[in-house]
């Protein structure tokens, strides 16, 4: 069989053809790298303004103005670095960072205040430009010559966005009005009051509401939720005029004729449960702050039972309500009293923070001049969350 000759105008059409075929290959594989980089440096951008709107929020959090909030938000931004450069590729612009508030009924971020809003901070983030100028402005792209023939750009845009607010609170402030308690109840209520003051007066009440539950020997339910924000007078109302103590231990005397025989403390956890589940707001913690002396005790039981079985009981209806996502928060007010050794009256810090252990914090004081800190303590702690 003869020789197949080639003609030097086929070895170009095969020259043509290889080079069209390597120039799209190079070109697909550009393009998957390039795509590659772009989720990633996306992915990273979303955690720098996820990261800049928290550190904006804790500005609010913490009483700051809208100077802190951008200081905050800047400093998460200079500390990033999206491309892995030795520059720092976010910037976050003044303009970027905004202070408004977030209404989770329309999922919508608000520049002004309506009923049921939150304070948030939004943080909006685009990356794009001329990166030969400052390095800065956006994602360079692989290969930047064969991208700018394919898509008229050697650069992406990226863009990321989130808002954060402070989680709202649902407080439920447990007081413990038992006859044990009658000394030191006034400093109690002194505390309470300026517990709510606090709230109130910080920005608006960040949405935050109160009721209140009192216990004796039995439970009362003595203030539904009221929001911060509007009621703050009616719930200091409550807490000035209308709480009181038990002055002795009658089963029906005391306020209200309420059962004074004792310090049911599980009634209390109970109830304040009960008033979570039948009002809270989805979008709020639940904070229960319990005020007490120091036991539990059933004086209908005698003694010593009147306290092993209060201490059994309060320790099962706290880890109940902690099933239920409530953070519980003790704080223990026990002056000392001389020589009075009755059982029921004695202090018991370690049962009292073993029901907070694993669902909040519980703290101990002598003081009345430390209560209301105690209590403040309660009230700084408020979680920021992202909601978009």
């Amino acid at each position: 069989m003869p020789p197949i000759h080639h003609t030097s105008h086929e070895h170009g059409n095969v020259l043509v053809t290889t080079v069209v075929g390597l120039f799209a290959l190079v070109a697909l594989a550009t393009l998957a790298i390039n795509q590659t980089m772009a989720y990633e440096a996306q992915a990273k951008l979303q955690n720098v303004v996820d990261a800049a709107a928290l550190a904006g929020i804790s500005a609010i959090r913490d009483g700051g103005d809208q100077s802190m909030v951008t200081a905050r938000a800047q400093a998460v931004g200079d500390a990033h670095d999206i491309r892995g450069a030795t520059s720092l590729d976010v910037k976050l612009a003044e303009s970027s960072i905004d202070t408004g508030w977030f209404h989770f009924g329309s999922g919508g971020f608000l520049e002004e205040p309506t009923e049921d809003a939150v304070p948030a901070v939004r943080v909006d983030v685009t990356l794009e430009g001329n990166p030969s100028s400052d390095n800065t402005g956006a994602l360079k792209l692989f290969l930047s010559g064969v991208m700018e023939s394919l898509t008229g750009s050697s650069v992406a845009r990226i863009k990321s966005d989130a808002i954060a607010v402070v989680r709202p609170r649902d407080f439920v402030i447990l007081q413990d009005i038992a006859w044990s308690f009658r000394e030191e109840f006034e400093y109690a209520r002194d505390a309470d009051l300026a517990f709510v003051e606090l709230l109130a007066n910080r920005d608006g009440g960040l949405g935050d509401r109160v009721g209140v539950v009192t216990f004796g020997r039995e439970a009362y339910r003595s203030l539904d939720f009221e929001p911060v924000a509007s009621e703050a007078e009616k719930i200091t109302d409550y807490l000035t005029y209308d709480m009181e103590v038990c002055q002795d231990t009658s089963s029906q005397s005391g306020p209200d004729g309420i059962n004074c025989r004792g310090t049911g403390t599980a009634d209390g956890i109970h109830a304040a449960s009960e008033l979570f589940e039948e009002s809270s707001s989805t979008s709020a913690d639940r904070v229960l702050v319990l005020l007490t002396d120091g036991r539990p005790c059933h004086l209908e039981l005698g003694l010593p039972e009147a306290v092993e079985a209060g201490e059994a009981l309060a320790l099962d209806a706290a880890q109940e309500a902690a099933d239920l996502g409530i953070n519980i928060f003790v704080v223990e007010f026990a002056e000392a009293t001389p020589g009075n050794n009755h059982l029921c009256m004695q202090p018991n810090s370690a049962f009292n923070l073993a029901l907070a252990d694993g669902f909040g914090f519980g703290v101990t004081t002598d003081d009345p001049a430390d209560l209301e800190d105690k209590l403040a303590q309660v009230a700084k702690k408020m979680p920021a969350r992202l909601v978009h």
